[in-house]
């Protein structure tokens, strides 16, 4: 990941906040704007290519660094039952 973001200071690229999205929020975005917006619907339709160039290398392991500190921040957020107001699991 420091890899990542030093060679995309290095470019001259500047990485937002939002611009990573996930969910809804990524459908929403490449609707609005196909042409600036790269959408990836499942990261197996390119892990497995081979003869790809340094550059299409570089951005899809930024995508799937990416895509694996969204499922780790994704995980560690509470657990929590949508009809327990209190987060609470019912005791067995």
């Amino acid at each position: 990941m420091r890899r990542a973001i030093a060679a995309n200071r290095d470019e001259d690229i500047e990485v937002l906040r939002n611009s990573v999205q996930f969910g809804l929020a990524s459908l929403q975005q490449y609707v609005e704007d196909p042409q600036e917006v790269y959408f990836v619907k499942s990261p197996k339709s390119f892990l497995g290519a081979s003869g790809l160039k340094p550059q299409h290398v570089a951005l899809f392991e930024d995508l799937v660094c990416a895509m694996m500190l969204h499922i780790k921040l994704q995980a560690e957020k509470p657990a929590a039952r949508a009809d327990r107001p209190d987060g609470d699991w019912p005791a067995d």
